[in-house]
């Protein structure tokens, strides 16, 4: 390999090295909570919402679901009015044989 070549490839490779860290570092700096730049009433909305969100948590853990209906005579009793799905072979033994207006080619294997 030539001289320019190797250094081509490592200016390539230190340029994608920096683009990588600065991505990376962008990243963890977007994803940080500053609560310094956010305004009291910000702050009260951010707690109101967490308010609701717990409300409505325990609500939602506060419900029962009684599944002793299921087991009631009614339902034991109704009459089932399903059918059997009929078993349809599926695609062709080998998908790459070629295909003459809907009848199947078989060639030997060489």
């Amino acid at each position: 390999m030539s001289g320019s070549a190797k250094n081509l490839i490592i200016i390539l490779g230190l340029a994608t090295i920096a683009f990588a860290g600065y991505f990376l570092y962008q990243q963890q700096a977007a994803s940080a909570l500053d609560t310094t730049a956010t305004s009291d009433q910000e702050l009260e909305e951010m707690l109101l919402k967490t308010q609701v969100f717990i409300a409505r948590r325990q609500a939602l853990d506060s419900v029962v679901i009684d599944d002793n209906v299921l087991e009631h005579e009614v339902f034991v009793t109704l009459k089932t009015y399903t059918r059997p799905v009929p078993e349809i072979p599926e695609g062709r033994d080998n998908p790459f044989d070629p295909m003459v207006q809907g009848v199947r080619v078989s060639q030997p294997v060489e």
